[in-house]
């Protein structure tokens, strides 16, 4: 992650008909987001519950014609959290 902080990647994305944008969910860290084959990553946690300060995704699924369109799932809240500009 460009935080410099590291982890674990739990599951990761690819957005179809695009090789360039990318998402991974980073556990207790949140939703990162490369739009440069994974050069680079930026923090998506906009909108996302907090449990003790971190944003634990469990779950992400881009839609299969609209890589601005993503789902995920974290722990320990129920639901499931939509965006629809790609993480912005």
């Amino acid at each position: 992650p460009s935080d410099g902080q590291g982890g674990n990647i739990h599951t990761a994305a690819f957005a179809t008909g695009s090789s360039s944008v990318l998402y991974a969910a980073v556990r207790d860290h949140g939703i990162y987001k490369s739009t440069d084959g994974g050069y680079n990553w930026n923090l998506k946690n906009s909108g996302l519950p907090q449990d003790n300060g971190a944003v634990r995704p469990d779950f992400l699924a881009v839609h299969p014609t609209n890589n601005l369109v993503l789902w995920a799932s974290v722990r320990g809240v129920r639901g499931v959290y939509k965006s629809t500009n790609g993480g912005d």
